[in-house]
């Protein structure tokens, strides 16, 4: 079985697909798009070993992460908007704007797809950005990109947040940081 980087974002899922094909037995591997990248693709894969483990076959396996992937995502809030501006994905006078009304995006990416919003000032991006996660969290994490400055508050805001939950400490990969700059970010997986 091969977990693979959202298709939307990344051509391993295609070359999967056609190395699946170019194998002398293709029906004994299977490709899933976990429509995700980093930290929650980890929790698929922790998934995966556990229905291993629980001798649960493939097609099992396949139809529990299709479940999960409904529910399941990654989020970040930057630290500032330069990157954002500096890769195209915001305006210069946007960027302004919402540098001078404190205006924090919110960025979550699930099923594939990347969304936004927006909050004024980072407590309550912070906040609105914990309140997303579902009550059913089966793997979550605390996240950063580089080095943001709000890191160490906001790990001890998402303990406190999300007590009695086991949470796990990333960072995202550097292709991930360049897009968003200094940010700090939940993932998880959840029913």
């Amino acid at each position: 079985m091969v977990l693979t980087l959202s298709e939307t974002l990344s051509g391993t899922y295609n070359c999967a697909c056609l190395a699946k094909q170019n194998c002398k037995s293709p029906n004994k591997i299977t490709v899933f798009d976990t429509q995700s990248i980093g930290q929650t693709s980890i929790g698929y894969v922790y998934e995966t070993v556990e229905m291993i483990k629980q001798g649960k076959t493939v097609k099992e396996i396949i139809a529990y992460l299709e479940k999960l992937r409904k529910n399941s995502a990654i989020t970040f809030i930057p630290e500032t908007l330069e990157n954002l501006k500096k890769n195209g994905r915001i305006g210069n006078i946007k960027a302004a704007v919402a540098s001078i009304l404190k205006i924090k995006p919110i960025i979550l990416f699930k099923e594939g797809v990347l969304s936004d919003k927006k909050s004024i000032g980072m407590n309550k991006a912070i906040l609105d950005m914990m309140k997303q996660v579902p009550n059913k969290v089966k793997h979550l994490f605390v996240i950063k990109a580089g080095k943001p400055d709000y890191f160490e508050s906001f790990k001890e805001k998402v303990f406190e947040f999300f007590k009695g939950i086991k949470i796990n400490e990333g960072t995202v990969s550097p292709v991930v940081g360049a897009h968003v700059g200094p940010s700090i970010g939940l993932a998880w997986v959840a029913e």
